[in-house]
């Protein structure tokens, strides 16, 4: 942010005005001055050093306002104090009184649109702007498109959340210093079993999970306690509640993980393990969605060690994929794919494949090539290609040849979309080239038939040349690169030599260390 040479220059009396109209009867005002006092900190703190204590005990009290927006806007204050790196002690001496103000903003505000979600509602279609637009992120390189997922589906910023994220933040910097003020109110918000107060215990366990990171010292001699706490709410009556179970439950993973091959870790990590599997099956969407997620936290800390329980997973996980809509569908994708990648060739098992294949397949037959729901079926495919390996080569053809048919129906409709019948979409194309990067990958040398036999090489030249997109040249050469490390470098770049391009000098530059 820029800062005015005027305002740069009559700072003091600009200080004095906000001070005067601190405490405004006016909400707007007042929310106005906690987002002046919040962009000061984050432009020039220098300016609010002498006068920290004061402005510290100003939103500390206009943090608990009756306005939420008021509220909001000074709650936004503790992250950017941090950030700003002044000293720590002027913050320290008010987390006594700061730490319970964020605990109680934490609970479900009466108007919050995640209430209207704590129903039965999983065959209710998703509605359009319940559908995010989704983009293509590859594997094997960073794509300019890539979505930043929220934890939280409903993505309105509110004073729940910025609550959470500034405990999250505190305890990153205090660390355990916290720990004696918060856990008090937790325990006690969690010992509530009425129904009145369910979410203060909802807002005690996204507590426990906002300082899973920087508490975890503090937290480690307890955790085995508070899973075995958690593990419960996971069936509670009320589904946020089992909701953001799920999602505390993933950030204390690694600590359930490490406990496999004692015998009760090994039982909590099955309690852990099979209740997430219970909620992947919930009649809720939200806690759908965040089972989902948590699961695919666990798949990737856990890895191999998840090989003994695949058949189990791969029945609630194709279950899933028979009764989710839309939406989560998409996570359930993410879901398989991450088990392949946490398994590897542990999942090339006839029994396995029984379960697995046939739901994608039949998916994969009723989607269209111009349909963007097609994408995370195309990168579940390519992690279960690399898992599988030459165990793919049973559904390699028609798989192989459908991403061909989608890089030559987009390079066709970039041209002329009314002849290709499609609008051009650079993402159909990346996501196919990456597919196909995953096929090499798994089959080795045994890609080589279908490689000749198609017309690979006249698209694979024209990606790398396609000077408008360069994610679609990274992935072009990405698969050059994994061609040559299959030996077969020479039937894909000699091809088209006669056609003088600098495509071989960059191709050669890509795939030097694999030749």
């Amino acid at each position: 942010m820029l800062m005015p040479a005027a305002l740069f220059a009559s700072m003091d009396q600009y200080l004095q005005g906000l001070f005067v109209l601190a405490h405004d009867s006016a909400a707007e005002v007042r929310k106005l001055v906690c987002a002046a006092f919040v962009q000061l900190i984050e432009v020039n703190p220098s300016f609010l050093e002498p006068h920290l204590r004061n402005v510290i005990e100003y939103m500390l009290q206009v943090n608990k306002d009756s306005d939420d927006e008021v509220a909001l806007e000074a709650c936004e204050f503790w992250s950017a104090y941090c950030d700003a790196q002044l000293p720590l002690e002027n913050l320290r001496e008010f987390l006594p009184r700061l730490i319970p103000v964020l605990l109680s903003n934490m609970a479900y505000a009466e108007d919050d649109e995640s209430l209207a979600e704590a129903e039965e509602d999983e065959s209710l279609p998703d509605r359009d702007q319940d559908l995010k637009p989704r983009f293509h992120s590859s594997r094997f390189h960073g794509s300019d498109n890539a979505e930043d997922d929220d934890d939280d589906i409903v993505n309105i910023w509110n004073l729940r959340k910025c609550s959470a994220a500034g405990l999250d933040v505190l305890s990153n910097v205090f660390g355990d210093e916290i720990l004696p003020t918060m856990m008090p109110i937790v325990q006690a918000k969690l010992s509530t079993t009425d129904d009145e107060t369910w979410k203060e215990r909802e807002a005690a366990v996204l507590a426990l999970g906002a300082v899973a990171e920087g508490c975890i010292t503090g937290l480690y001699p307890h955790l085995s306690e508070i899973v075995t706490f958690i593990i419960p709410l996971l069936d509670d009556k009320f589904p946020l509640i089992r909701s953001i179970s799920c999602w505390t439950l993933s950030r204390f993973s690694r600590f359930v993980v490490q406990g496999i091959g004692q015998q009760k870790g090994s039982e909590q990590f099955d309690k852990v393990l099979r209740g997430l599997l219970r909620r992947i099956l919930d009649t809720n969407k939200r806690v759908q969605e965040a089972a989902c997620s948590a699961f695919a936290t666990l798949e990737e800390e856990a890895a191999e060690k998840l090989a003994p329980h695949l058949e189990i997973i791969l029945q609630h996980l194709m279950c899933a994929f028979g009764k989710y809509q839309r939406r989560n569908l998409r996570i359930v994708y993410d879901a398989i794919a991450t088990l392949a990648d946490a398994v590897g060739e542990k999942l090339n098992q006839p029994t396995y494949l029984d379960i697995l294949m046939p739901p994608l397949i039949a998916k994969w037959q009723q989607l269209s090539n111009s349909d963007k729901d097609i994408f995370p079926l195309l990168e579940c495919f390519t992690s279960i290609a690399q898992a599988l390996g030459t165990g793919f080569s049973q559904f390699a053809e028609p798989v192989f040849q459908r991403c061909i048919n989608i890089i030559q129906t987009q390079q066709l409709a970039k041209i002329d979309p009314a002849s290709a019948g499609v609008q051009y979409d650079k993402e159909f194309i990346v996501c196919s080239l990456d597919l196909l990067s995953g096929l090499a990958e798994g089959l080795g040398s045994g890609i080589e038939s279908l490689v000749a036999q198609s017309s690979l090489r006249d698209l694979l030249l024209q990606c790398c040349m396609d000077d408008d997109a360069p994610d679609v040249r990274q992935s072009a050469f990405a698969l050059l690169g994994d061609l040559a490390r299959m030996h077969l470098l020479s039937t894909c770049l000699k091809w088209n030599i006669h056609h003088g391009s600098n495509i071989h000098i960059h191709a050669m530059s890509y795939t030097s260390t694999t030749c």
